[in-house]
């Protein structure tokens, strides 16, 4: 393993969370004796050390198809979505990283309140399989950067509420009309903005009051 390199700390820098860290040991136990290790990266950076690692032991793999884990002692996995059901061998032999990626962009009227938000943001990410804990911003028009619901869900969470102006936003969506600015297709492109991308990862779905859209930050 390169110098610098640490699997089981892994993302530490980068406030990565570590979402099974009870199996930090084992998995340790297995990189130290040499053991074959799988690792499945969709999400965060990539400038961790990856290329340096011996390809004879560390096996990189582009899904978690239980064929491809089955010669393998442990996992590293780096995802902001849901997993699929890991082989039993694995089951605590996997160091599971969270990386802060994901941007909700939201457009609601002003009587929404919080624990409306909040619900339909569970549902949100639940029916589209992205993990909440890597959501890393909420965005929205500047014109709605004072609605209570979305300073409390930011704050609730600890991540940043960012506003953009109409102008800002239309440059992302060049047909967004003033009038449709209000409720819908500003959280798509208040998502991608905040994230610095030019496509979403879930496109606007439409909630009682609300629109919501979702991209992701590649380099978190």
């Amino acid at each position: 393993m390169p110098e610098g390199v640490d699997l089981t700390l892994l993302g530490n820098r980068w406030a990565w969370v570590q979402e099974w860290p009870v199996n930090r040991a084992r998995v340790a136990q297995v990189v130290a004796r040499g053991a074959p290790v799988a690792i499945f990266q969709e999400a965060g950076r990539t400038d961790w050390g990856a290329a340096a690692l011996d390809a004879e032991r560390f096996k990189f793999i582009d899904d978690l198809d239980k064929e491809a884990l089955r010669s393998v002692q442990a996992l590293i996995a780096i995802s902001d979505r849901v997993l699929p059901d890991l082989p039993m061998h694995l089951r605590e032999y996997t160091l599971l990283y969270r990386p802060p990626t994901l941007t909700l962009g939201v457009a609601c009227r002003r009587q929404v309140d919080v624990e409306a938000l909040n619900r339909s943001v569970r549902n949100f990410f639940a029916e589209h399989g992205w993990i909440e804990s890597c959501l890393t911003a909420v965005a929205t028009s500047i014109r709605r950067r004072h609605h209570g619901s979305l300073i409390d869900f930011a704050e609730e969470r600890s991540i940043p509420l960012l506003a953009y102006p109409h102008e800002k936003l239309a440059l992302l969506q060049p047909t967004m009309r003033r009038q449709t600015a209000r409720i819908s297709r500003c959280s798509e492109a208040a998502a991608m903005l905040a994230a610095g991308v030019k496509e979403l990862c879930v496109p606007r779905q439409a909630f009682e009051g609300m629109t919501l859209a979702m991209a992701r930050r590649p380099w978190a």
